[in-house]
């Protein structure tokens, strides 16, 4: 009976100490993948923009 008891309370206090309810993405480099993710989104808003400004420019020698 004992050991029934026990084995069940261990098994609730691993449950309860269990990390699966942390995020995954958290890790040491969060910060750096996070600034190299908006360094990519800006080169796009650049290469975007150049490509209308080529496109403008375009127009008007025509």
């Amino acid at each position: 009976m004992w050991v029934r008891v026990l084995f069940v309370s261990v098994l609730v206090l691993l449950g309860a100490c269990s990390k699966s309810d942390e995020k995954v993405e958290d890790h040491v480099w969060k910060e750096k993948t996070d600034t190299i993710d908006k360094a990519r989104d800006v080169e796009q808003t650049i290469l975007d923009s150049a490509a209308q400004q080529r496109e403008q420019i375009n127009k008007q020698e025509e």
